[in-house]
């Protein structure tokens, strides 16, 4: 009888095992919206960890989805790209430049207003059923775009009334400092205006009994060897007044050929390059020490203009450098002006799974999600109710107090030629001229030159 009884349990546990659990009763709707999604993220500065911890909990809430999140060099990205779709075997969800939309945007899917995802969950404790539900989630619309994300976002990321992606974080431009050379050199705090940034970058260098620059005040003056060179130059001329870029048209050399040396163009160049120029004043730096960035981590220059993503670099290289940050330096401190930059997450138009791929994107820039990721990665969310919170990070707070009025100047095709031309400009433009009025001449040829060949990347 006990052989009986035990025969009977063996059988009953084997029907329970074998027909429990299934996709039993589902309708071919159901089925098809719970098979395995694969999505393949290429991203580029994204902070990887956190992308994966963001990917784990959406997994754990649409377990038949898989997210492959890889970091793709910059300098490699384009190739691979375009390789990959050709070979039909690209990404699903790529970070695109800011600044490199426009060429891009061909090979992206146009934001849609929501997604219809599934969930699943298994119901039941020995007759389990699988259980298939269906929601709509809505992704940001261009009215909260433009309500809730900084301005520089918002009007970035609107193309031709068109959405093709939203960004995890943002950066501005500030002004690293080395606190002990600056305090070598007797002065007890950063600059607020050019004018005093000029007295301190002098002040603060050192010449050897040559004449040689063996400390540089400042980091500016030159185009190649100065990385961020382009955006100062781009930061300045708005500074300055001048809205480099309108839509399609470069506007730096309006009333160009009838300009005289005082032309804000010319005036700007002009401060810019006179730091590098050893018959100025202001000169306080020398590409004989090598590249900016370089130098600043080396303890041989006082000042670094740059970006928070350089932060966590500078402090890697220099970890015992008592480094500050402080605000750029304005022209009009009434109506100040900063450079924006940043990668936005966008869905290829390509993918088979653009639902679920802008699902994860939306799901990346909820509230909680992109407050998180930021903090945890000590970059600047893009939305605007956290900034307040966010000023509470020292190194931060500097880059964030810039955050609402920083501007996009570049919404071309070709970054890369532009900041080739911009960087051949300033390396040029010291050059003299045998009289004043044929350095005019020869600068007006020189700036008109230039905005040619910018002009063809737009």
């Amino acid at each position: 009888m006990q052989f009986r009884h035990l025969a009977i349990c063996i059988i009953l546990c084997s029907v329970i095992l074998t027909t429990g659990l299934g996709c039993k009763g589902l309708s071919n709707e159901e089925k098809r919206a719970i098979r395995t999604v694969r999505l393949q993220y290429w991203t580029v500065f994204g902070n990887t960890e956190q992308l994966n911890a963001r990917a784990a909990e959406y997994m754990r809430r649409h377990p038949f989805v898989k997210i492959d999140i890889r970091k793709v060099q910059y300098s490699e990205f384009e190739d691979r790209f375009i390789n990959a779709l050709a070979d039909d075997v690209g990404p699903d969800i790529i970070s695109v430049n800011i600044r490199e939309l426009k060429k891009y945007a061909p090979r992206l899917s146009e934001m849609p207003p929501a997604t219809r995802v599934a969930t699943t969950y298994i119901k039941g404790q020995y007759a389990q059923e699988r259980v298939v539900n269906f929601q709509t989630n809505l992704l940001p619309s261009k009215n909260f775009i433009r309500g809730n994300y900084v301005s520089a976002v918002a009007n970035g990321i609107i193309t031709n009334n068109t959405t093709y992606g939203l960004p995890l974080s943002v950066d501005t431009m500030a002004l690293f400092y080395n606190k002990d050379l600056l305090d070598q050199a007797g002065i007890p705090l950063p600059p607020n205006t050019w004018t005093e940034f000029a007295e301190q970058s002098t002040q603060a260098t050192r010449q050897n009994t040559a004449g040689d620059i063996v400390q540089a005040g400042s980091t500016m003056g030159a185009g190649e060897g100065v990385e961020n060179a382009p955006d100062m130059l781009m930061l300045l001329l708005m500074q300055n007044g001048i809205t480099p870029i309108r839509g399609n048209r470069v506007q730096f050399t309006e009333n160009m050929r009838e300009a005289k040396a005082d032309h804000p163009t010319f005036l700007t160049l002009r401060f810019y390059t006179d730091f590098a120029n050893d018959t100025k004043e202001v000169y306080s730096w020398n590409t004989e020490l090598g590249g900016a960035f370089d130098a600043f981590t080396s303890n041989r220059a006082v000042f670094y203009p740059g970006f928070s993503y350089e932060l966590a670099t500078i402090k890697a290289r220099a970890p015992q450098m008592n480094l500050g940050v402080t605000q750029m330096p304005q022209l009009t401190p009434e109506r100040p002006i900063n450079v924006a930059s940043f990668f936005i997450e966008s869905v290829v138009k390509k993918s088979p799974n653009q639902i679920y791929a802008w699902d994860f994107v939306r799901f990346l820039n909820s509230n909680k999600n992109l407050l998180a990721y930021n903090t945890a990665s000590n970059t600047i969310s893009p939305l605007r109710a956290h900034i307040q919170t966010q000023k509470e990070n020292p190194l931060l707070e500097p880059f964030i107090a810039q955050i609402l009025y920083a501007k996009n100047w570049y919404t071309g095709t070709n970054i890369s030629a532009t900041q080739t031309a911009l960087r051949d400009l300033i390396d040029t433009f010291p050059e003299p001229a045998a009289t004043p009025s044929l350095k005019v001449k020869q600068d007006q040829t020189l700036i008109i030159n230039t905005a040619k060949k910018i002009q063809q990347t737009l």
